[in-house]
């Protein structure tokens, strides 16, 4: 799905309004914003969650959120540990348990809904400001120039983050191209056609 997401709102036809031969020309606003790479298949999702997990994803919790409370509070009330998310949490009296409509607390860890019934940690070590990327420096002059940086540095850019995140509250998403996909973090106050 090909799209252009401003403040939040989905814009269509973004294939038509970026990937064209002049859009690789976009110019970027380095004293007004922050430009990143994050690479996913469902950046539209990754907006509207506002938050990465930990370990990509992978060994979250199969079940509903009952399910799950009353597997913590299973595991606590017999001493023993919890996996998820490549963690394993010793839970025991002294574990505190909480939750909200969409968030379950485990002391300090954070567990949220990823997919339909399916639960992960949330990271807010590496991914503090939201959603994990990688940064792109600030002497880059266009869209063109963002492409060949990352493929001259490729090794950099493999897809972890390395740390570095970004809100999606101002951000918008300027170039698709497969999984990879271009973040502006901030208000472009360049004209760009």
């Amino acid at each position: 799905m090909q799209f252009l997401i401003y403040k939040n709102k989905m814009i269509y036809n973004f294939k038509e309004y970026v990937l064209s031969e002049n859009k690789r020309n976009y110019i970027l606003d380095n004293d007004n914003c922050e430009y990143y790479v994050r690479y996913s298949d469902y950046i539209e999702e990754d907006f509207k969650r506002g938050w990465s997990s930990w370990n990509f994803g992978l060994d979250g919790f199969d079940g509903t959120k009952d399910e799950l409370l009353n597997t913590l509070y299973e595991h606590k009330n017999d001493n023993r540990s919890f996996q998820i998310s490549g963690f394993n949490i010793w839970l025991d009296e002294d574990t505190n348990i909480d939750y909200n409509t969409d968030t379950v607390y485990v002391d300090d860890y954070i567990i949220k809904e990823l997919y339909d019934n399916y639960f992960v940690c949330v990271d807010v070590i590496n991914a503090r400001n939201g959603l994990s990327a990688h940064i792109l420096p600030d002497n880059l002059n266009n869209l063109n120039d963002i492409l060949n940086h990352i493929k001259q540095y490729k090794y950099k850019y493999d897809g972890t983050g390395d740390g570095q995140s970004f809100s999606p509250d101002d951000a918008k998403v300027i170039y698709i191209e497969d999984d990879m996909n271009i973040i502006e973090v901030g208000e472009n106050t360049i004209k760009n056609i």
